[in-house]
């Protein structure tokens, strides 16, 4: 698959879901739906998740490349760290995610310990895919 079919690719799917937004905007505006702000609380840990993320990236982009052997030590594990940081948080958003959208769709607990399981599994096969890709297996 050539990168420019995977950009089209992404713009169709972007131009898509923009116009669904727009139009679910409108009917919402036009009926007077109202929405429960409790129930979006969830929803408002992705934006503390990207502060995270930002504040890595400028902390890593303002370390010095230092020659010796313990500063680059140092500065690996302070990255796997912050990289495990990330990582905590974004499970914890997206099980705050999960559990916000069953409830709001009145869903019983299984189908959340179900799309856990689901993104589990896509995650270990992404690793292996992209290991066995890597490494020519």
């Amino acid at each position: 698959m050539k990168i420019t079919n995977f950009i089209i690719a992404l713009i169709i799917v972007g131009v898509i879901a923009s116009t669904f937004t727009l139009f679910i905007v409108d009917q919402s505006t036009q009926y007077d739906v109202t929405y429960d702000e409790s129930e979006l609380a969830a929803f408002d840990a992705a934006q503390e998740l990207n502060a995270l993320t930002i504040e890595i990236e400028n902390k890593t982009n303002q370390q010095t490349t230092e020659s010796g052997l313990i500063d680059i030590v140092g500065n690996f594990i302070g990255n796997a760290i912050d990289t495990l940081k990330i990582a905590k948080q974004s499970t914890i958003t997206f099980n705050a995610m999960a559990s916000s959208g069953a409830d709001a769709l009145h869903l019983p607990a299984y189908f959340k310990v179900a799309i856990n399981a689901i993104i589990i599994i896509l995650i270990i096969i992404g690793v292996i895919v992209a290991a066995m890709i890597k490494f020519d297996l």
